[in-house]
């Protein structure tokens, strides 16, 4: 067993969450032949697979009120969705060194090994029907990658700890999806893959407070001890926030008995 204490702090579910919020505000404009702006829309976005929704494009019908026609779910749209997880071998860093963080208790401390660098990459599928509806998408996303944009996460709850997370847009490509029967509608396709240079945590455990420690100074020649230092918390019933100073007591060893 990995661990006897089943622990989870929904850091990639909160990378998830924070990824799609630089998409959820995209609005794109209908423009009129004079040039002057019929409408603007916010564009839809889902955590879904391209081809999940693609599917839904070309089946999918939404039912109105009585009487009324059914359509099918318009354009423009968007979807995005985890398609890899891999361990970062470039930003590894000594994993034995711990994070010391106060907990509820005065005798105790929340004690944590350093998070481990995963890569979690991204693919966000665009979905218009004309050209210039994609291009607009596109623009309002490419000036924040240059070639990256970090955003901060606090991955802990309860844990004062915040982290910045880069994320950087590594491709893009276009695919017209139009097959079929004339009747049928054209769906042009862009697709941005990112990488997140995210971090995931270990558990938490509790360690106790060093209050006092003991040092002892033996002669190697015949494994005599010589002496012993002790250096401890003064008054040893301290907590961490009280008023304290360290005391050290040095004891000189009994020379033996002849």
């Amino acid at each position: 067993m990995l661990t006897n204490n089943p622990f989870y702090f929904s850091t990639i579910r909160n990378l998830v969450i924070g990824f799609g919020k630089l998409l959820n505000n995209i609005q794109i404009q209908k423009i009129k032949d004079n040039g002057t702006v019929e409408k603007v829309i916010k564009v839809p976005l889902a955590y879904a697979s391209a081809d999940k929704t693609i599917t839904m494009l070309q089946s999918q019908v939404v039912t109105r009120n009585k009487d009324l026609p059914e359509i099918k779910i318009s354009l423009p749209r968007m979807s995005y969705e985890i398609v890899g997880i891999s361990y970062d071998t470039t930003r590894m860093s000594q994993q034995l060194v711990k994070n010391v963080f106060k907990s509820t208790n005065p005798n105790l401390f929340k004690t944590q090994f350093r998070p481990v660098p995963y890569n979690v990459e991204f693919e966000v599928g665009i979905f218009v029907k004309y050209m210039d509806e994609g291009l607009q998408i596109i623009e309002q996303i490419l000036p924040y990658f240059r070639p990256f944009y970090a955003i901060t996460m606090y991955p802990i709850e309860n844990i004062d700890m915040k982290i910045d997370i880069p994320i950087t847009l590594t491709s893009i490509s276009k695919e017209d999806t139009y097959e079929g029967a004339v009747e049928e509608d054209r769906i042009i396709q862009w697709t941005m893959n990112f990488t997140a240079n995210a971090w995931v945590f270990p558990p938490i455990t509790n360690a106790k407070v060093i209050k006092r420690a003991t040092t002892n100074f033996f002669d190697l020649g015949n494994g005599q001890k010589i002496s012993s230092t002790t250096v401890e918390v003064d008054p040893i019933t301290a907590n961490v926030d009280d008023n304290w100073t360290v005391k050290i007591t040095e004891n000189l060893a009994e020379s033996p008995r002849l």
